[in-house]
């Protein structure tokens, strides 16, 4: 057995480790081994000073609630909820090789426990986090649990639905153009009447809703992709469904208006022989753009979610949630199925009311020649609805952002009663009318698209009143997601920074942390012989 005096020699001639340097690592540490714990205890006792027993018999208790140890080879000698012992005297201990965190200590008897409750579980995993890792969520068992999140990046491939769009829309407005300068010709050969002018701009009217349907479908596709959310992209798939009906409506429809004009005496042949077949071409590409997308979209489903990001981190995927129980309460929450159904009935509501609003807009803009028709409606109803439609649009897309309850009832009340005035329409429009003055039905080339998009806005708002509803409803049972998405997301955020700086300061001082307790282990074996 070496003497004091030997065995302070050693530890002076130990490559600069000082008695002192050892005198001041606690006692009791969860994350040395049990040897070190036997030489630290019996082998070194008689070298410790009577100043320095004293403070070890006044030293700071801390508990450590939760602890993963980061060292494989030392999980066997570590557990949960150890008494660590600390030094109140010293200005600042850190042990971040062992992956328990940042301990300090300001000198007025109180410690601070570790702030990190995990650490990499993979160090080679970790260096490459932006692609190789999965999210790790603690849970109140405190067992790290991987969720495999198949949209965490975006996919290349959802280009395809973008281009798809793309080309129908170029496609549509290229043979759209060839029918209105047909129109604009033929109309050019007309005697001049209102009726004539009415049937010439019904035509440019339906014309240009052909094209605005194909540049709004892609609006609303390159939102869906930026949003990820799969109710918009289900209702894309439906505008894309409706825009196939209205597009065999407007076939049909075209050749009434070709017949009224050539009994307004607007005679062209190049409009009688080559204008169907430019119909032909759009009522061919339509559906195919929309089967092609349709197949896109199921290949494609995996890469939306129905929840909002919160949930589910799309781009976080190299962030580490840390554990306290503030974030156990928050994410059990974010798990409740009440949360999520509150989700999914929120992104539905966005959804809807985005495709409601361009509804809205095409009744208004086909009421627009009812001066001209003589139709039983008015240029001001037209107008009505068209500033009406757009208010409550801005007032409920405020209402859903902002999570007011009140002012989303309010638009509900009023969409509720804008279906009695969509029924009352359409039994107008329905019944033949011979009230004009040249004795003609004002509604003979437009009854069938005005009766459809009609339909259209009854089953629509009806849809949007019902998940409006429920809507309100999980909001005044206190389920606020956009509100709790925030906090999450900002909370995340101070956590990644914290994580962080942590593993930047973890893997400078880990060389130097682990030869010290190597070199110490050494001493511990070399004073055993």
């Amino acid at each position: 057995m070496l003497s004091p005096t030997n065995k302070s020699n050693i530890l002076s001639s130990n490559n600069g480790i000082t008695r002192q340097q050892l005198d001041q690592q606690p006692e009791s540490s969860t994350s040395s081994s049990t040897h070190y714990q036997r030489t630290r205890s019996d082998d070194l006792a008689p070298i410790l000073s009577q100043q320095q027993k004293r403070h070890s018999a006044t030293t700071t208790r801390t508990e450590i609630s939760t602890y993963y140890p980061c060292e494989e080879d030392m999980s066997s000698s570590h557990s949960k909820n150890k008494q660590v012992l600390y030094s109140h005297n010293q200005k600042q201990y850190q042990r971040a090789s062992l992956g328990v965190g940042m301990m300090m200590n300001d000198g007025k008897n109180k410690a601070i426990t570790s702030w990190l409750d995990h650490c990499p579980w993979n160090n080679e995993s970790n260096n490459n986090s932006n692609t190789n890792t999965n999210d790790l969520i603690y849970h109140e068992q405190q067992h790290p649990e991987r969720v495999n999140i198949e949209n965490d990046y975006p996919n290349p491939f959802l280009g395809i639905l973008v281009v798809i769009l793309f080309i129908e829309s170029v496609v549509i407005i290229v043979l759209e153009g060839f029918r209105v300068r047909q129109n604009v010709y033929q109309s050019s050969q007309c005697l001049l009447s209102i009726t004539g002018v009415g049937v010439s701009f019904t035509n440019l009217i339906y014309r240009a809703l052909v094209i605005a349907i194909s540049l709004y479908q892609l609006l609303l596709c390159v939102d869906t992709l930026r949003q990820r959310s799969a109710a918009q992209l289900y209702a894309l798939i439906l505008l894309g469904f409706l825009y196939v009906i209205f597009a065999i409506i407007q076939t049909y429809q075209n050749q009434s208006i070709e017949e009224w004009m050539v009994e307004l005496q607007c005679i062209d042949e190049t409009s009688r022989t080559i204008g169907p077949h430019y119909e032909y071409a759009i009522l061919a590409v339509i559906p195919a753009c929309f089967l092609v997308f349709i197949g896109c979209s199921i290949w494609l489903h995996r890469q939306f979610t129905w929840y909002d990001h919160c949930y589910y981190p799309q781009q976080q995927k190299s962030r580490t949630l840390m554990t306290t129980p503030e974030n156990n309460s928050n994410q059990k929450d974010e798990m409740n199925p009440r949360f999520k159904k509150a989700a999914v009935t929120l992104a539905t509501l966005l959804a809807l009311v985005k495709v409601d609003l361009f509804f809205f807009f095409s009744f208004a803009v086909q009421l627009s020649p009812s001066a001209l028709l003589y139709y039983d409606t008015t240029t001001m109803e037209a107008l009505l609805v068209a500033g009406l439609g757009m208010v409550l649009f801005i007032i409920g897309y405020y209402g859903i952002l902002n999570e007011k309850p009140w002012v989303l009832g309010f638009v509900t009340l009023v969409a509720a009663v804008s279906i009695a005035y969509f029924v009352f329409r359409l039994i107008t429009f329905a019944q033949p009318h011979l009230s004009s003055p040249s004795g003609e039905d004002p509604y003979r080339a437009t009854r069938y698209s005005l009766i459809y998009t009609l339909l259209v806005l009854i089953i629509l708002t009806t849809l949007t009143t019902g998940v409006a509803v429920a809507t309100i409803r999980s909001m005044m049972h206190g389920v606020r997601i956009l509100r709790d998405c925030a906090s999450s997301t900002q909370r995340i955020n101070n956590n990644t920074s914290m994580t962080t700086a942590y593993y930047s300061h973890d893997r400078q001082n880990k060389s130097s942390s682990s030869s010290f307790y190597q070199k110490h282990k050494d001493i511990g074996r070399s004073e055993t012989k």
